[in-house]
């Protein structure tokens, strides 16, 4: 590294960061019980180009732990050669911090951990004609995945998001939906009156449901609250389900939310369907829970004017995506990428 390239990067710890930027690098951030992280800034003015490394110790491979880089922010482009070198500068140094910290392998785009968000788009870019982002999306420019397969790193999980039309998806997912009332659970939206006992609930869901996932890791209910109650004062409740049993106890539950950038009943109006789970012994013992709570949630949004619904950020390999594929468009691609540390 020259010393004119060296003098462009800098080392900033938690303390130093604005949390009004984003309250997830607040310092007093519950990730930071187990974790750690640095941020790193290169480039100057429109090249500048900022990223947060972080270690979480409960996040290991067998040959040790896996490290992660995001929170990736560019003033720039990065296919402007100036702006590229200062990502790769920032790369290249968060990598070393990573390394000197124990790690054996670093994935990236990853904001702590997949918990917190993930991927770069790699295809349907808004900049060149796709969909306008929506609600709780991974945004990155062109040019990210490009830099990123340059300095060795590979892709290691892949998704997309589909639009589809909410009418049509209902009537081709009726089965599952009678399929769940015929077991004997239902659902009901969430009780923001008890919001401690409902999130504690989908917490415990999630760490069941979810473990099998790639990138998955456990975090603790602290952690996990402070993800999602800043959603609270943008949520509806009819839009997060919660399935029950017989006997009252949830055992799944479907987020979703509104596209705030188009009214409902306007051409362009959408919801954005962000995550559905179920208990791993109900989907196994009564197929068609996941199903009818997705029918539900459509239903309620159709009722309120969307014709349209987001399936975001679907795994590639998910069950759900063969549903999403069959019904709907593909709107947008994405990638997260590893690479083995030396």
């Amino acid at each position: 590294m020259s010393e004119t390239m060296a003098s462009r990067l800098r080392e900033a710890s938690p303390g130093e960061l604005d949390p009004s930027a984003d309250p997830r690098l607040a310092p007093d951030h519950p990730f930071l019980r187990v974790g750690t992280w640095r941020a790193f800034v290169a480039g100057e003015g429109r090249d500048e180009v900022r990223l947060v490394a972080s270690i979480d110790p409960r996040q290991r491979v067998p040959a040790g732990l896996i490290g992660a880089i995001g929170f990736i922010a560019t003033r720039g482009d990065v296919r402007r050669p100036a702006t590229g070198a200062a990502m790769r500068l920032a790369l290249a140094a968060a990598e070393s911090w990573l390394l000197a910290s124990g790690a054996s392998m670093v994935r990236c785009p990853v904001q702590f951990s997949t918990w917190y968000g993930h991927r770069a788009v790699t295809d349907g870019f808004p900049e060149q004609g796709g969909p306008p982002p929506f609600p709780m999306e991974p945004v990155s420019g062109p040019g990210l995945a490009e830099v990123l397969s340059a300095a060795r790193f590979t892709v290691a999980h892949t998704a997309a998001s589909y639009q589809v039309p909410v009418e049509r998806w209902v009537a081709g997912a009726q089965l599952g939906e009678r399929l769940m009332r015929s077991a004997g659970f239902s659902d009901r939206p969430i009780r923001l009156d008890r919001l401690d006992a409902e999130l504690g609930a989908i917490h415990a869901i999630s760490m069941a449901a979810f473990r099998r996932s790639w990138g998955f890791s456990g975090i603790s209910l602290d952690e996990f609250q402070a993800i999602y109650r800043p959603l609270v004062p943008h949520i509806e409740p009819a839009f997060v389900r919660l399935a029950v049993s017989p006997d009252g106890t949830p055992v799944g539950f479907v987020l979703a939310l509104a596209d705030p950038a188009a009214s409902p009943g306007g051409p362009d109006a959408r919801f954005v369907v962000k995550s559905i789970a179920v208990l791993p012994e109900v989907r196994h013992s009564a197929p068609g829970v996941g199903t009818g709570l997705a029918v539900a949630v459509h239903r309620q949004a159709a009722a309120r004017g969307y014709a349209a619904a987001v399936h975001a950020c679907v795994a590639d390999e998910a069950y759900t995506q063969r549903i999403s594929a069959r019904f709907g468009e593909r709107i947008r691609s994405y990638a997260t990428f590893e690479k083995v540390l030396p």
